[in-house]
């Protein structure tokens, strides 16, 4: 829904009300994200064992999962801000912050996990901890890039407001699409 909104103004010349679609989007993302991260941080063990997991495996894998579900703002704007851009026209922006979260994971994985130097090994929470990180690292460039005013769409954050008829507008749009995504 976001790449369509922000697409549709680009393509009616208003590159302004792309800028006010992204901040609804982002927005909204923020809402439901910490949503979930709260639910997911506070009920990590109970989620693992709805899942199937044995009392046990829930008990290890709570910290991980608190880390990944507490954190996954991260991904949701990291998946959301790439929409914008590609909405926008520039794919090539929204690759190049993905690689950038990914490399930055893929360097800091070993170095978390098994430890390195005065870094403690921090087994399977280091991973979690690893792909937050490269997720963020991902998302203040994106966030950077929207503030550029070079780029295809600018987003003036001094001036930005919440407006919730675009966000119902978002919603709409979005709502079939986020239904498969629940369904798959």
């Amino acid at each position: 829904g976001t790449a369509a909104m922000v697409a549709r103004r680009i393509g009616e010349g208003s590159p302004q009300q792309a800028a006010v679609a992204a901040v609804q989007a982002i927005a909204t993302g923020v809402a439901v994200s910490v949503a979930l991260g709260t639910v997911g941080v506070v009920f990590a063990t109970e989620l693992l064992q709805m899942l199937g997991a044995t009392p046990e495996l829930a008990t290890h894998g709570r910290l991980f999962t608190s880390i990944m579900l507490g954190g996954n703002i991260t991904v949701m704007l990291l998946f959301l801000i790439n929409a914008i851009f590609r909405g926008a026209g520039d794919p090539a922006l929204a690759m190049r912050s993905l690689w950038l979260a990914n490399l930055i994971n893929i360097a800091l994985d070993p170095v978390l996990i098994f430890g390195l130097g005065p870094i403690p090994a921090m087994g399977l929470e280091g991973a979690a901890v690893a792909t937050t990180f490269g997720r963020a690292m991902g998302v203040l460039y994106q966030l950077r890039q929207l503030s550029n005013r070079r780029g295809r769409i600018v987003v003036d954050w001094r001036s930005a407001s919440l407006d919730v008829a675009v966000m119902v507008r978002l919603f709409r749009v979005s709502g079939i699409g986020v239904l498969q995504y629940l369904v798959s």
